[in-house]
């Protein structure tokens, strides 16, 4: 299969996204990656250095985007502030992704504003069957988000998925999928 071919950068009517580059390190770690708040509901532990645990991050998505397997955004207001982030994990064409804005940004629509400029993008691509998403049950803004951006609840799962910033207990996921044309 070949690598597919992705936008690197989209624009609403209030934020610019566009693929993660090397010197975005210091605003994924103070953004949202170092934050506590930001991170709980996040697969991955919330970062303590740059050094150890942001470089390798941005250094993977660096490698991923390139082999087609993951694109990570930053998201950035008109005036040129990081405000999060969003990423699609391509697996042979079902991709899911995800998201994470610094507590700052919490409440303002930009999530949805993303979904509702990236989503139909890649529900346009050819190589693309499926795409997903699922949160925290406890998480109900993200649920709230999901289902703002126009994702079709599917249900939810027992146990699917641990943790690492809530004591790495498992948790029940909500899932949600967006609809795509058939082809």
């Amino acid at each position: 299969m070949t690598t597919p071919q992705v936008k690197e950068q989209f624009e609403t009517e209030r934020l610019k996204i566009r693929k993660i580059v090397p010197t975005d390190t210091p605003h994924v770690f103070n953004t949202y990656a170092s934050v506590k708040k930001s991170t709980r509901y996040i697969s991955w532990p919330t970062h303590k250095s740059v050094e150890k645990d942001t470089l390798p991050f941005v250094d993977y998505a660096l490698q991923a985007w390139n082999a087609g397997t993951d694109f990570t955004y930053l998201i950035f207001d008109l005036s040129g502030t990081p405000v999060g982030s969003i990423g699609f994990i391509n697996e042979k064409g079902r991709v899911s992704f995800g998201y994470i804005l610094g507590p700052a940004f919490w409440g303002k629509g930009f999530i949805v504003e993303v979904l509702n400029e990236m989503l139909p993008w890649f529900a346009a691509q050819v190589w693309v069957y499926r795409l997903w998403a699922c949160c925290d049950v406890d998480n109900t803004a993200s649920k709230r988000v999901l289902e703002k951006a126009g994702l079709q609840f599917e249900g939810r799962i027992a146990d699917w998925a641990i943790f690492p910033n809530q004591k790495f207990k498992s948790k029940d996921c909500f899932f949600f999928y967006y609809p795509l044309k058939k082809r």
